[in-house]
């Protein structure tokens, strides 16, 4: 008999501003297929879009208002397995980096300090959702990592 697979969350890393926000993964959902949210010179807002049977579903943004200006798609076959961020002088979020599965790496924001964080699932997980606290901006991120569907 085999044990059934559990997430695994992990973080949040960064500041202590803001408040804590924690979205709920669509029931069913298979992936992530799109990260989004708003970047100036820290990113000011995040939010995520899950495949489901029943169709693509999305969580509220989370941060600041205001139309989306990054995008980050996750292509069909592949998968979210990494994130690395690093912070600003306030240790609030300025740079994420995305990896995929097939090595597919995108990155939003600016580099400005030394400060860093990153997150990675092991073979037959996914990183599944992505949650952490804010105010105007994204104070902190950490992930839950899933088991793939």
């Amino acid at each position: 008999m085999s044990s059934p697979q559990v997430d695994f969350a992990f973080g949040p890393s960064g500041g202590i501003g803001g408040t804590a926000f924690y979205p709920a993964i669509p029931l069913g959902a298979y992936k992530i297929i799109k990260v989004w949210g708003r970047v100036g010179s820290t990113i000011t807002q995040i939010g995520f879009t899950w495949s489901t049977p029943n169709g693509d579903m999305s969580s509220p943004a989370f941060g600041a208002k205001g139309d989306p200006n990054f995008e980050v798609n996750i292509g069909a076959g592949d998968y979210l397995t990494q994130i690395f961020g690093s912070l600003n002088s306030q240790t609030r979020v300025s740079t994420l980096k995305f990896v995929t599965k097939n090595n597919v790496e995108t990155t939003v924001g600016s580099q400005l300090t030394d400060d860093q964080f990153g997150f990675s699932s092991p073979p037959g997980y996914q990183i599944a959702l992505m949650f952490g606290r804010s105010g105007s901006e994204i104070d902190a991120l950490g992930v839950t990592i899933g088991p793939l569907s």
